[in-house]
């Protein structure tokens, strides 16, 4: 098998679990929720991923597309998931898998593969078929759908092509097909993300966990930042940490930037030398079985703020506190009017310090990001639903409000070149967000002592 089963692997994934933690149950459900959104007499096809190549011979780590993940679990490259729907089947619908055959020369070189009798095992109740079959048995697909309705009209297909189609691959050739039988091709992705919107016990679960690991190697990395002499070490210490205590990758790219370097919101070459006057900024998160944790604390390289530094901190973890507070069912809130709310408090914030700082200001320069997205399997999660849904039970999100101050005569001197960010991960619950990032320092003190730790141990 090319992925941790029970057999293989008890000390990771546990009897009636497909992935680990996520039950064969749970992936039935979600089927069968997508099933109830179709339309009879359809098809819906999600592609897997293909593997990518740094160069020839030299293959990155492969990442599963995330709705095909979340429907099947399956976590092997070139694999489509087929789902139709018609009262004509015996069962009013059918569930098909096509993925690589098992093949012992291939799999001496990349390792073994599930196979056919591999899926019918462990993914479910599929038929599986051979992934080169695939364009011959979806046309035989079509063509029945289309014997079934009763207009005689092409069945609707859901899907969402691959954005590079590799010619004569299985996505190139359903394309062309769609083309050639005048079948009119639908997003299937803003259905699948509907329901990936909101987190069962399972997710949240550990998402838990992902927030848990995260917060140690934030702990870390505070506690040893006055020994690092660059961003580099930063980093690796980071990503380090994550894996040590039990996460997979880096859920992206993180940001450790020093100094003026957080004035850029994604700066990622991570490389500057680190000087004890500055705060260093850490946008970073593990992925733990496929679900992420996105955290960003901002401390002080030397272990102790400065009050310039301390004042821009207050004011905008203040901000922060505001609008988690607001992160519940019963507020009635959507992440857009939340953010026109830290947009506000900050104005305040800032006033209060002094600043003349108009809206233009705060929108275009000091705070130009929104203060939070959908979290899930992917770190900006169900890209496809609207910030302006009211949050509900079981989605979860981040908050991260910030403030960057550029070296600008419009801006008051001492506060120029400082750069802060404060991002927490909640679940929404009907009257009480849960916030999974609990564990990382986040208070001034609590950041100071964090720092100090090794100190003290000496």
């Amino acid at each position: 098998m090319g992925q941790p089963i029970p057999a293989s692997h008890p000390h990771l994934i546990a009897p009636g679990e497909v992935t680990p933690g996520i039950s064969y149950t749970e992936y039935e459900a979600r089927r069968r929720q997508l099933l109830d959104r179709l339309p009879d007499n359809s098809l819906a096809l999600v592609f897997g991923h293909r593997l990518h190549f740094k160069a020839t011979h030299v293959f990155y780590p492969f990442h599963q597309n995330s709705d095909f993940l979340y429907l099947t679990g399956f976590n092997e490259p070139d694999a489509i998931f087929m789902l139709e729907k018609s009262s004509a089947l015996p069962q009013g619908h059918q569930l098909s898998l096509f993925v690589l055959p098992q093949d012992p020369h291939s799999e001496k070189w990349e390792g073994p593969r599930a196979g056919l009798e591999g899926v019918k095992q462990h993914f479910g109740s599929y038929q599986a078929y051979n992934y080169k079959d695939f364009s011959s048995h979806l046309y035989k697909v079509c063509r029945q759908l289309e014997t079934a309705s009763a207009s005689g009209t092409s069945c609707p297909v859901y899907a969402d092509l691959p954005t590079e189609l590799v010619v004569d691959s299985p996505p190139h050739q359903a394309q062309t097909m769609f083309g050639e039988l005048g079948i009119t091709l639908h997003k299937l992705s803003p259905m699948i993300q509907n329901l990936r919107l909101y987190k069962s016990a399972a997710e949240v679960k550990l998402m838990q966990k992902a927030g848990d690991i995260s917060a140690l190697a934030f702990r870390r990395v505070m506690a040893e930042s006055c020994r690092c002499p660059t961003e580099h070490h930063i980093t690796a210490l980071f990503d380090y940490e994550c894996q040590w205590n039990g996460g997979e990758e880096m859920a992206y790219v993180p940001v450790v930037a020093g100094g003026a370097n957080a004035l850029s919101l994604h700066y990622v070459q991570n490389n500057q030398l680190l000087s004890s006057g500055d705060l260093i900024l850490l946008d970073g998160g593990t992925s733990y079985r496929h679900y992420a944790s996105d955290v960003t604390r901002t401390w002080p390289v030397g272990g102790t703020f400065s009050q310039p530094q301390a004042e821009l901190y207050s004011a905008v973890l203040r901000v922060q506190k505001a609008c988690m507070a607001l992160c519940t069912e019963d507020a009635g809130l959507s992440l857009n009017q939340i953010h026109w709310r830290s947009v506000a408090l900050l104005k305040e914030e800032l006033w209060s310090l002094g600043w003349q700082a108009t809206q233009e200001e705060i929108d275009n320069v000091l705070y130009p990001h929104h203060i939070g997205h959908y979290l899930g399997i992917d770190v900006h999660d169900t890209l496809d639903i609207s910030r302006s849904l009211k949050l509900k039970d079981g989605m979860v999100i981040t908050i991260e409000p910030g403030i960057y101050v550029p070296y600008d005569d419009r801006f008051p001197e001492q506060y120029q070149g400082i750069g802060i960010r404060i991002e927490d991960n909640l679940v929404i619950g009907k009257s009480e967000a849960i916030i999974l990032s609990r564990s990382v320092p986040k208070e001034i003190d609590e950041i100071e002592t964090a720092c100090h730790a090794e100190q003290k141990k000496q």
